[in-house]
């Protein structure tokens, strides 16, 4: 009934998954944080300067911008993955990096108890297609096999700062704006 999805098709999906996944946070973030705010740590206000929240909407657009600009780089690489180790360990670590973020939106719902932006997608969409391209990726180069556990402690340790890396561009960038 279903066919298999390539691991080309995967790849190149990898962009849209992020793109569906970042509209959802994109079109409730603003009213959601500004509903939320009391429950959020007040250790967010003190980490980031209020220039960062004075221009939060034109921040958030670019990260956006980002975010779905590195998978899509990432995707154009896919030819030479037969080629160097280097570019399917980055699809490896794309896709615990997507399913961390996806686990991430769900632990800020459950600590929280309400919607959090992008917590549909990552649930319905991020997950389980996360999931897939780590598997398919295994699949296809069996010299991955045992090394999961490795590449998910590796991206659970670089999420915080890719992301805190992403909001600094950013950050940086929409003083041009």
């Amino acid at each position: 009934m279903f066919k298999e999805i390539s691991l080309k098709q995967l790849i190149w999906l990898l962009p849209v998954v992020y793109l569906v996944h970042n509209i959802e946070e994109g079109l409730s973030m603003i009213g959601w944080l500004g509903e939320h705010s009391s429950a959020l740590p007040e250790l967010f206000g003190k980490l980031l300067p209020e220039s960062f929240w004075e221009k939060f909407s034109i921040i958030r657009t670019i990260a956006l911008i980002i975010a779905v600009l590195l998978p899509l780089a990432l995707a154009f690489f896919h030819r030479y993955k037969e080629k160097y180790k280097f570019v399917v360990l980055l699809f490896v670590f794309a896709g615990w990096i997507t399913f961390i973020n996806g686990i991430q939106h769900i632990i800020f719902t459950l600590l929280l108890q309400t919607y959090t932006p992008g917590v549909v997608t990552a649930l319905f969409i991020n997950l389980p297609f996360s999931l897939g391209l780590v598997i398919s990726i295994e699949r296809e180069f069996p010299w991955l096999d045992k090394q999961r556990i490795k590449w998910l402690t590796i991206s659970i340790i670089c999420y915080l700062p890719l992301v805190f890396i992403i909001w600094a561009i950013a950050a940086l960038l929409s003083i041009l704006f």
